[in-house]
């Protein structure tokens, strides 16, 4: 989901323009990965507030609410740092994304041992079949099947 600020340029009272900030939708901390909430610059939206926190580093945090005006420089420099969260975000995601795509299969623990996976285990399995003189095949589902023979009429 992208961060989506809707503002309304406005000229306050000392003629400085600005932005109204209207309404604000983002993420919610419980949302995002802890490996972004962990690090830095990273932006998220507190639950039931108004308001979107901005984390530059340690020492620095931000804040944007809601039906307040900002000044251009003020919100172009939060503009800047958000994205460069959002970048770091989809960094983090493509990273998780191969990680999970890493860890897949089966593994079957015997007295606290790992042992090899059933699929290399079936593999060879085949194999055997094959040296019999045994037709197998693999299916789509990763199922060993006999291969059907075919019918011959005379």
């Amino acid at each position: 989901m992208a961060i989506v600020i809707k503002t309304k340029r406005e000229v306050d009272s000392s003629g400085t323009r600005g932005y109204k900030v209207l309404k604000i939708e983002a993420l919610k901390f419980g949302d995002l990965p802890k490996l972004y909430c962990d690090g830095y610059p990273s932006v998220w939206k507190i639950s039931l507030s108004p308001e979107l926190t901005i984390r530059v580093n340690e020492e620095t945090t931000l804040c944007l609410y809601e039906n307040t005006f900002y000044t251009e420089e003020k919100m172009a420099e939060r503009n800047t740092i958000i994205m460069e969260a959002g970048q770091r975000l989809h960094d983090i995601n493509k990273h998780l994304a191969r990680e999970r795509a890493k860890w897949r299969g089966t593994v079957t623990f015997i007295d606290g041992k790992e042992n090899p996976s059933s699929a290399k285990e079936e593999i060879l399995s085949i194999k055997a079949l094959r040296k019999e003189g045994r037709l197998y095949y693999r299916n789509k589902r990763g199922q060993i099947v006999p291969l059907k023979e075919e019918k011959r009429w005379a």
